[in-house]
C-alpha cells in the first residue's frame, strides 16, 4: 500500500514537474521568435503610439544609415526612447545614439547644444537639430537631411497673388512655414523684373492672381514649361482674364467662368458655396489622402476631351458630389439656381495635375509637371490646417518636386478626446479587482487544488 501511494505522489510530482518545463519551454521559445520578429499593435483611437503614414514611408525609403542623437536628461531618456523606437521599429538604417549633456559635456559642447530634449539628425555630411519631442519635426529633419540639395519654391508676386509674408487669415505664411518644415528653401520673384525664371526654380507657384499676367510674362511660363518646369496654379472664381488661359488651353485645360455650388457642403457644415471633396482619384497626389478637403469659393476646371498635345497627360484629382453645378450667374443677389442649359452639373473637376513632354522627349529632366486648382484659398492661413487641405497642398508641391517619398499623410498632434477619467473610488476598486481579487482568487484555487490533492495522495 505504501509503495503504490508512493507511486502515485511520484507521479503526481512528475506530471506537474513535466507540464512546468513544458510550460516554460513554450514561453522561452515565444520570447526568442519575439525578440526576432517583433510586432507592434496599436489600438488606441488615434493611434498614439504608432508613426503617421508619411514618417514610415520615409524610413522605409531610407537607403544610407540615419544617426539620431538625443541630448536629453537621464530621467527624460524614456520620452527619447518613446519617439525613436517608433523610427527603428520601420527600419534598420535608422541608428540612435543617448546622450546627457550635464555627463558628457565635451561632447554637448562639440555639438554646440545649447537646450535639454535636442536631437541631432545626421545624414554624410548633413545635419540638422530639432528642439522639444515631436514627431512632425522628427520626420522633417530626417527628409531634409536625406535629400541631395535644397530644393527652393519660388513664389510669382506683382499680380495680387496670396503673400507669403501675410499671417492673417487670407495669407500664405503658414504655406511659406510648412515648406520649410519640410526642407524647401522659399523665395519670390517677380517676373517683369527679373525677365526670365530663375535658374535654381525647382518649382514655381502662381497663388489666387487677380491681375492679368502680360504676353511677355506668359511667354516666359510657357517656355519654362516646355524646358521641364514645375509649376502650381491656384486661380480663384470671379477673378477676370488672366492671361494664362492660353497657356492652359495647350495643354488640354479650361479653368471656367462660373463659382461651384453644391449642396452637400451643408452637411459638413460649410456654406453651399464652399465645395467638400471627399473622394479622390487614383493619382499619386491624392491615392492616399483619405481627408476631405474644403474649397472656400471654388471655379470648376474642364479637361479637354481630345487632349492637343499627345505627349501630355492630364488627370483630375478632385471632384464635387453629383449634387453640385457651375454657377454662372453672379452671386451677388445670394440667391444660387441651377439653369439647364447655362449652368455645367456636377461632378465638377476642381483639380488637375498634368505632366508629359512638350515635345515628346523621353529625357526625366525634359518632363513638365503642371498642377491647377480652381481655388486659392484652400490653402490660406484660415483653412490651411483644415481637415485634409495642408496634406493636398504639399503633395502637391511634393510631386511637382518629384519626391514621392514625402506624399503622403504628416503626423498630427494628438488629441485628449481618448482620455479615460476616473473618479478615486473607481481608481481603488479596479486596484483592488485587478491587484488583489483576481491574483487572489487564482492563488486561492491553485492553494486548493493542491490542498486536495494532497489529502487525496494521503
Amino acid at each position: 500500500m505504501a509503495l503504490f501511494q508512493w507511486r502515485r505522489s511520484t507521479s503526481y510530482t512528475m506530471n506537474a514537474v513535466l507540464l512546468s518545463v513544458i510550460v516554460f519551454g513554450i514561453l522561452a521559445a515565444i520570447n526568442f521568435v519575439g525578440s526576432r520578429h517583433t510586432k507592434r499593435f496599436d489600438f488606441t483611437e488615434q493611434k498614439l503610439f504608432s508613426l503617421a503614414p508619411q514618417s514610415i514611408k520615409v524610413v522605409k525609403s531610407l537607403k544610407d544609415e540615419v544617426k539620431i542623437t538625443g541630448f536629453f536628461k537621464s530621467q527624460d531618456k524614456p520620452l527619447f526612447d518613446d519617439l525613436v523606437n517608433k523610427y527603428k521599429y520601420h527600419s534598420d538604417k535608422i541608428k540612435i545614439a543617448f546622450v546627457d549633456p550635464d555627463k558628457d559635456v565635451a561632447l554637448a559642447k562639440q555639438y554646440k547644444i545649447k537646450k535639454y530634449q535636442t536631437m541631432v539628425v545626421e545624414h554624410g555630411k548633413r545635419e540638422t537639430r530639432v528642439e522639444n519631442i515631436s514627431e512632425e519635426k522628427l520626420t522633417n529633419a530626417i527628409i531634409q537631411v536625406g535629400k541631395d540639395k535644397t530644393p527652393v519654391v519660388y513664389f510669382t508676386k506683382g499680380h495680387q497673388e496670396k503673400d507669403i509674408r501675410d499671417n492673417e487669415r487670407e495669407g500664405y505664411a503658414q504655406v511659406q512655414d510648412a515648406l520649410k518644415e519640410e526642407g524647401y528653401e522659399i523665395k519670390d520673384v517677380l517676373l517683369l523684373e527679373t525677365g526670365r525664371i530663375p535658374v535654381d526654380c525647382d518649382v514655381l507657384i502662381i497663388a489666387g492672381p487677380q491681375k492679368p499676367f502680360l504676353p511677355k510674362e506668359t511667354e516666359l511660363l510657357t517656355e519654362f514649361l516646355k524646358k521641364g518646369g514645375k509649376v502650381m496654379m491656384l486661380l480663384d472664381p470671379e477673378s477676370g482674364k488672366l492671361g494664362i488661359e492660353t497657356l492652359l488651353t495647350q495643354v488640354g485645360v479650361t479653368a471656367e467662368e462660373d463659382v461651384v455650388i453644391d449642396p452637400i457642403a451643408t452637411i459638413f457644415g460649410q456654406n453651399a458655396a464652399s465645395p467638400v471633396v471627399s473622394s479622390y482619384t487614383y493619382h499619386e497626389i491624392v491615392k492616399e489622402l483619405k481627408l476631405a478637403s474644403f474649397y472656400p469659393l471654388a471655379r470648376s476646371l474642364t479637361i479637354a476631351k481630345t487632349l492637343p498635345n499627345k505627349n501630355i497627360k492630364v488627370d483630375p484629382l478632385a471632384k464635387t458630389s453629383p449634387s453640385s453645378w457651375g454657377e454662372t450667374a453672379s452671386l451677388k443677389s445670394g440667391k444660387a439656381k441651377f439653369d439647364e442649359g447655362k449652368d455645367r452639373k456636377g461632378p465638377l473637376t476642381l483639380a488637375v495635375a498634368v505632366n508629359g513632354s512638350w515635345e515628346g522627349s523621353t529625357k526625366k529632366e525634359d518632363e513638365l509637371r503642371l498642377v491647377v486648382f480652381g481655388d486659392s484659398d484652400f490653402a490660406n492661413n484660415g483653412s490651411f490646417e483644415f481637415s485634409g487641405n495642408g496634406n493636398l497642398f504639399l503633395n502637391s508641391v511634393a510631386w511637382l518636386n518629384s519626391d514621392e517619398t514625402t506624399i503622403s499623410i504628416r503626423p498630427t498632434a494628438a488629441t485628449h478626446s481618448g482620455k479615460l477619467m476616473m473618479t478615486p473610488g473607481e481608481i481603488r476598486f479596479v486596484f483592488l479587482l485587478t491587484v488583489i481579487l483576481v491574483p487572489g482568487a487564482v492563488l486561492g484555487s491553485g492553494v486548493t487544488v493542491w490542498w486536495f490533492r494532497r489529502r487525496r495522495a494521503a
